[in-house]
């Protein structure tokens, strides 16, 4: 919480994340999945979906003594801080914006320490991951003429994953329909 609070760089374009990996995806389920954040006096519930949690930019409570909580037994679920892109209202992501985004995300990552910034001394944007948190939600590319692009759909843990290549045709993803929950995460490679 300290270095998102810190970190002198652009962040417009991303927004941190908690997320909850099972330690086994095969006989796990995130329904009725409550996380928090916990003192000695103080619960404060933090929404998920699928095991994705927009972390706050602040908390009700004694920082030094806080935790996190979840509602599964100690050892079953792992939490994770995220750097996703940030969803746009009107759910349209042009590439070049999306590129950007995950610039501004190695950034944010080489900034936390020496370590991360050897680690990532040479990495780049490969693609990004849209994870739509509805069922019914359909992320669809388009190219510069506006024709349709395919995408690749991989299955996860938390349902299907659409993947958006950085550097192929696509011009444009729109997520419909409008208003729809989904998180937008970034693969990362060195080249």
């Amino acid at each position: 919480m300290a270095f998102v609070k810190s970190y002198p760089g652009p962040q417009d374009l991303v927004q941190w994340y908690l997320r909850l990996s099972p330690s086994d995806p095969s006989s796990f389920s995130f329904d009725k999945l409550t996380l928090a954040v916990e003192d000695a006096e103080t619960i404060v519930a933090i929404p998920t979906r699928k095991g994705w949690a927009p972390l706050p930019t602040a908390f009700a409570v004694d920082a030094e003594r806080a935790r996190f909580v979840v509602n599964r037994p100690k050892g079953s679920v792992s939490i994770e801080y995220w750097i996703a892109i940030a969803p746009r209202a009107d759910d349209r992501y042009p590439a070049e914006r999306l590129r950007a985004a995950c610039g501004q995300a190695v950034a944010m990552f080489k900034a936390q320490g020496w370590l991360q910034a050897l680690e990532a001394r040479d990495i780049r944007c490969a693609d990004v991951t849209f994870y739509p948190l509805d069922e019914a939600l359909t992320v669809i590319g388009h190219d510069a003429s506006g024709t349709r692009v395919a995408l690749e759909t991989r299955q996860t843990p938390r349902g299907p994953a659409v993947i958006v290549p950085l550097d192929g045709p696509v011009h444009e993803v729109l997520v419909t329909p409008s208003g729809g929950k989904y998180v937008i995460g970034m693969r990362q490679e060195h080249p």
